[in-house]
């Protein structure tokens, strides 16, 4: 069984994120491939109980952080750091 790390956080004040750290060759995926694998994530995240919205990201260097998320959350992403998201990982989701 694969086993996952997540930071599962509030965002906007009133909804939940699940965010998943990507390797960044995810980020040279076709958008179809990317959307099935965070597909996969978020039937994962509802199996495992966790409410929110999956939210891939990867390291693109420099501290500079891509993600694949609806626009409502984009201000609270642009203020994370890969660190930041290393720091917050309070999940394990289990596949």
């Amino acid at each position: 069984m694969a086993t996952y790390k997540v930071a599962h956080l509030r965002a906007n004040d009133d909804e939940n994120i699940i965010i998943t750290m990507m390797n960044p060759a995810f980020g040279e995926q076709p958008p179809e491939e990317q959307k099935k694998i965070w597909e996969a994530f978020q039937a994962c995240a509802v199996a495992n109980k966790l409410t929110g919205t999956v939210v891939p990201v990867w390291d693109v260097g420099n501290g500079q952080l891509k993600y694949l998320a609806p626009k409502k959350f984009h201000q609270f992403l642009n203020t994370l750091t890969p660190n930041i998201i290393e720091h917050n990982m309070n999940r394990i989701m289990e596949a």
